[in-house]
């Protein structure tokens, strides 16, 4: 690593200035901690997110630059479009692309290959993208890779432990119990199209909060 100049990468599901004010404590927490960052003159700070924004027409995961915000933030932020993940995780609960999809990690490793290499990744969850991204440390051995369990999200798909958002889930049963949590999830499609109306609302200077949106 080079600590006479830092590059750092961080990722959480959806970008530390939303406009939606979504992701709760973390998005604070990112917000504080970037202020503090951006303070060090050798430290270059990046943001990505993903999972929430969708083309009305096509598919295929890419990323670009955030460019609906109303504030402007301290870091560079970008997003992945049209991830195979639906963020938040419960929008994706039983979908194996949380694990695994090739056309979103690579989108990710794509945007590394750009902005990159980057001395630290941060993940503060995996909620967006799949699991599959961790491997980066494979092209990029260098990498100090960071994932804050700010969530159960690695080890429980509803993210909280809190079966079928009734009781505390403290046995699993060798996966037969996530069989019957969250069964009246919302159709992935409907979030998708969800999502596109307003990342288009968004990108009119349309905002969350104003008649329109709402």
């Amino acid at each position: 690593m080079n600590w006479g100049h830092m590059k750092v990468l961080y990722y959480n599901w959806v970008d530390y200035m939303d406009p939606e004010n979504r992701g709760g404590g973390v998005t604070i927490y990112q917000r504080n901690l970037i202020k503090k960052m951006e303070q060090q003159q050798d430290v270059k700070v990046s943001f990505l997110s993903s999972g929430i924004s969708y083309d009305l027409l096509g598919s295929k995961p890419r990323w670009t630059p955030v460019k609906y915000r109303k504030i402007k933030g301290r870091a560079h932020s970008f997003e992945i479009i049209n991830s195979g993940v639906l963020s938040p995780s419960h929008f994706s609960f039983g979908n194996s692309a949380q694990v695994d999809h090739p056309e979103t990690t690579a989108a990710f490793f794509d945007f590394m290959e750009t902005h990159g290499p980057f001395d630290v990744v941060h993940f503060n969850n995996l909620e967006g993208v799949p699991a599959e991204v961790l491997t980066l440390k494979k092209r990029w051995p260098e990498t100090f890779v960071v994932l804050s369990l700010h969530n159960y999200y690695p080890f429980c798909p509803q993210v909280n432990l809190w079966r079928q958002e009734k009781t505390h889930c403290s046995d699993f049963e060798d996966g037969l119990a996530c069989q019957s949590c969250l069964l009246k999830k919302p159709e992935e499609s409907a979030v998708r199209l969800a999502g596109a109306v307003a990342l288009k609302l968004k990108n009119y200077r349309i905002y969350p909060g104003s008649w329109f949106f709402d």
